[in-house]
């Protein structure tokens, strides 16, 4: 009976396991308020359809999902906000020396994605912007939130006036991001 509960109890924490983690990518196309109509409510969401039925590890965090974004040019007019208590990784379509996962900021004034949890993993998007004041590709933490441990990589940065804005961040790994002249601050804390 010993033996049977010991297996019993490795079963059903690598059946736990191997279900939580093998979420199916969310396509970011698929949340867009008006099918086919690419804008930064496709990203609000899907990131609420994470919140709403994320796999509950703890009730402080959430397993991570993967939101993919195909090729387009996403028109953004509002800031995305990545709220704490979730792990997402949002992925661009990047093919082979061409952007094809394009967030364009417009003449918007604040941060196109607004990083409030940890964990948070976002590469292969290119951020096109008009270098307005206040504008910037990705504001990790804010006056009320500072985030850690996320990763912000083989992005590239063409116009916004801050590509990657440290407001209130620690432990963050950034790598392979690009800086276009059009950015007058690359990283900015």
């Amino acid at each position: 009976m010993k033996h049977a509960l010991l297996a019993l109890t490795f079963l059903c924490a690598f059946f736990h396991t191997a279900t939580a983690t093998a979420q199916t990518p969310l396509n970011v196309q698929q949340y867009c308020t008006v099918p086919g109509t690419l804008n930064d409510s496709c990203f609000s969401n899907a990131i609420a359809y994470v919140v709403a039925h994320g796999i509950v590890e703890n009730p402080d965090s959430r397993m991570a999902y993967e939101v993919e974004v195909p090729t387009g040019t996403y028109n953004f007019t509002n800031t995305v906000t990545i709220p704490l208590g979730i792990n997402i990784s949002i992925q661009g379509n990047y093919q082979s020396g061409t952007w094809g996962a394009i967030i364009n900021l417009g003449t918007m004034t604040t941060p196109a994605f607004l990083v409030q949890a940890d964990n948070v993993d976002i590469h292969g998007l290119a951020f096109q912007g008009t270098a307005t004041a206040g504008q910037a590709g990705i504001q990790l933490g804010d006056a009320t939130h500072a985030t850690y441990d996320s990763r912000i990589q083989n992005n590239w940065f063409n116009g916004p006036y801050i590509g990657i804005n440290c407001f209130n961040a620690g432990g963050i790994y950034m790598t392979d991001d690009t800086f276009d002249v059009g950015t007058p601050f690359g990283i900015y804390s």
